[in-house]
């Protein structure tokens, strides 16, 4: 398994942070009508939401082991 550097890791936070922002923009169109055909958004709607989430927390949690921090899932210990 290679090790990817911190800004390999940021890169795809960044990538994955706006797709979330995209997903969950209140203007975002459900759908697109032209003439008599209309084109709906399917893709997962809450599942994806959920999914790009998760895969979030993993990048976050890659990062934290890679530039040596805590995970940030986890709690804080006093």
């Amino acid at each position: 398994m290679t090790t990817r550097t911190v800004e390999q890791i940021d890169a795809d936070i960044a990538t994955y942070q706006a797709r979330l922002d995209k997903a969950l923009d209140p203007d975002r169109a459900e759908s697109i009508r032209h003439g008599d055909r209309e084109l709906k958004r399917g893709a997962g709607g809450a599942a994806m939401v959920n999914e790009i989430r998760r895969r979030l927390a993993e990048l976050r949690a890659e990062r934290a082991r890679v530039a040596g921090g805590h995970n940030p899932a986890r709690p804080v210990r006093i």
